[in-house]
């Protein structure tokens, strides 16, 4: 999966519009959202209001 893909997906999530999106590669990237914190490594900069993550994962955790 490319990260053009990534991003297409993620955005798919925060808007929950799959209508171009293949539903196996969302629903791996809903798993490795959920599965972030086994690998997460300590950041190397503070970034705020720079992506979906938070948001995208509060969607995540909500539709479980």
């Amino acid at each position: 999966m490319s990260y053009d893909d990534l991003d297409r997906i993620l955005k798919a999530i925060e808007s929950r519009n799959f209508t171009n999106c293949n539903m196996e590669e969302v629903e791996k990237v809903k798993k490795m959202i959920k599965a972030k914190h086994k690998t997460q490594k300590l950041p190397v900069f503070l970034c705020e209001n720079c992506g979906l993550s938070d948001q995208v994962e509060r969607l995540i955790e909500n539709e479980s």
